[in-house]
């Protein structure tokens, strides 16, 4: 059975099943060059289907992850939830009235646009799917995992009218809803504002906001922010009006006024301690209703690393997954995922790795460095040798990394990679400066699988999680004076960890080999991208990088690609 999983909301892009198996997976940006970009993702629809040679007439179903419209059995619940809003305040009224129409014309306008596309492209209407937006998270943040049984929370901004579930899910029966929460009570709308009022970009960069928020003392303005939403009576409770908006990126005069009083610093720790204690009050709920003990994770909201750590940290808690494409560019795998349960089919889990991009070999490269032969120089990795490469990164060389396939997520894994010593912490102002980031953001290790737990404090072989790079841990000694770049002010680091068997071999050499001369098992694994550009797809985009000054050189495959000097 041939499904393929499309999706055209926020991060677009496409995935294809074949008899249950993940082919290929990819978002549109990557192709368009355009970071996030919002647009039906034909390229992606391509690239899919040519990675198993297959055409558009091979194709059993398409399936898209949202756009599934309004769960009439939830309706009541939100009924209710709206009219004790406008009971409270007489602004909410309009707030909750202008969010229907917004939203509603808006998944119109693209579950319309997805369809007419697919149409267009030759795909049958009957075989053309929509399912519901949490459900698809659901389904990614539980079927690929590792567990057998599970908690399943979904956490965004909105989507068909949600913006968080719980579900209980089991192999054998799969998933059921426990509780659901509208998008009129949006924890991520909440995010939002703060990204927004913060002075960055909504649905973008709230990651800064988590970063920022190390620096900053939360007790100074988190009452102020309690005025917006919270948990009480076992609900996510926001209160609409002129204290809450479900808007990203809303403006509220009357609490911009009381924030405009306090630090940025302060106002981002105390909204991302909001976040987390909320979060963690509803989850728990259910963990103590249901005594399950590893909880999934899946929505935009859980790109927030330091969030997810605190969930892996809960007693309660064993151990945690969370999807690696999180956010709304997994719905086509998501949507893929739903269609391949209601066919009868199963995943084949866990999901090991998600180098499920495109892959270049090293003719194609070639003829690419061949276009700037005058201004790149390339020799063979065999004659320049992993043990200079691991002189060259314990010397402060930057060097990008593009091998094997790309990987699905906003997470680069050592596909399409920049690595660089982690011992001196000055080398965060010079990454920093060199793809034009913000100051404040720290960098990610990678760290060999055997040491790792002499860096990280809890992390086991089980925590899978740790090999895509969603969630943090606490720092213990070794790292802080060993690799002091990839330790946060809160003595915090985003690992990724890595073995022979889940990485791309190229990528595990290079450690091998670094740690081999310096006995430091840790590099900086960031992404292979200039800021506000996606992460490189092709050969033409390492090389723009390169050129760009991002990195001192790049090991493409085979070869190892300079600039002339």
């Amino acid at each position: 059975m041939i499904i393929l999983g499309v999706c055209n909301a926020n991060v677009s892009g496409a995935m294809l099943f074949v008899n249950g198996k993940v082919i290929a997976s990819v978002n549109e940006e990557r192709f368009s060059r355009r970071k996030n970009h919002r647009i039906f993702p034909k390229q992606s629809i391509e690239y899919c289907l040519g990675q198993a040679n297959l055409s558009i007439a091979d194709v059993d179903y398409v399936a898209c992850g949202a756009w599934g419209g309004v769960d009439a059995e939830y309706l009541p619940r939100v009924v209710e939830e709206l009219l004790a809003a406008s009971s409270k305040d007489p602004a909410a009224a309009k707030l909750i009235n202008d969010r229907t129409k917004v939203a509603t014309k808006s998944d119109t306008f693209y579950k319309n646009e997805l369809v007419d596309s697919l149409l267009a492209l030759g795909f049958a209407k009957a075989d053309i799917k929509t399912h519901d937006h949490h459900m698809s998270h659901a389904y990614t943040a539980f079927f690929p995992s590792h567990f057998d049984e599970a908690i399943v929370f979904t956490l965004d901004g909105r989507g068909d009218l949600k913006s968080a579930t719980i579900s209980k899910a089991t192999r054998k029966n799969g998933l059921e809803l426990l509780d659901s929460t509208s998008m009129y009570n949006s924890i991520g709308a909440f995010y939002g504002f703060i990204t927004r009022y913060l002075g960055f970009s909504p649905d973008r960069h709230e990651g800064k906001v988590t970063g920022l928020a190390a620096l900053g003392n939360p007790d100074t303005c988190f009452s102020i922010l309690q005025k917006m939403i919270s948990f009480k009576d076992g609900k996510i409770i926001a209160n609409i009006g002129e204290n809450y908006s479900p808007f990203l990126g809303a403006k509220m005069p009357k609490i911009e006024s009381q924030l405009d009083e306090h630090s940025k610093e302060d106002v981002a720790a105390a909204a991302q301690k909001l976040t987390e204690d909320i979060s963690l009050a509803y989850l728990q709920k259910f963990l103590s209703e249901t005594k399950i003990r590893n909880v999934c994770l899946s929505g935009g909201v859980f790109g927030n690393v330091k969030l997810n750590q605190r969930i892996r940290e809960m007693d309660d808690v064993d151990d945690i997954y969370v999807f690696p494409q999180m956010g709304d560019g997994g719905n086509g795998f998501g949507g893929g995922l739903i269609e391949l349960y209601n066919q009868g089919k199963e995943f084949s889990y866990p999901l090991e790795d998600v180098f499920l991009g495109p892959s270049y070999n090293n003719n194609e490269i070639k003829e690419q460095l061949a276009k700037h032969s005058d201004q790149l120089d390339w020799q063979d990795i065999k004659d320049y040798g992993l043990s200079q490469i691991a002189k060259d990164l314990a010397g402060g060389t930057i060097v990008g990394v593009f091998a094997g396939r790309m990987e699905f997520g906003p997470r680069s894994l050592g596909a399409r990679s920049i690595i660089a010593s982690a011992s001196d912490a000055n080398i965060n102002n010079t990454l920093n400066d060199r793809l034009h980031r913000t100051e404040f953001m720290p960098f990610a290790p990678v760290t060999l699988e055997d040491y790792a737990d002499t860096y990280y404090v809890g992390w086991d072989a089980s925590q899978i999680s740790a090999h895509f790079m969603t969630v943090c841990y606490e720092c213990k000694p070794r790292a802080s004076s060993e690799c002091p770049a990839i330790v946060h002010v809160d003595n915090t680091a985003r690992p990724q960890i890595i073995n022979k068997e889940n990485s791309i071999p190229l990528y595990h050499d290079i450690l091998v080999a670094y740690h081999k001369l310096t006995g430091i098992a840790t590099l900086i694994n960031t992404s292979f991208n200039n800021h506000e550009e996606p992460i490189v797809c092709s050969p033409a985009d390492a090389i723009d990088s390169l050129l760009k000054d991002n990195v001192d050189y790049v090991i493409m495959e085979d070869v190892v690609v300079k600039k002339i000097v």
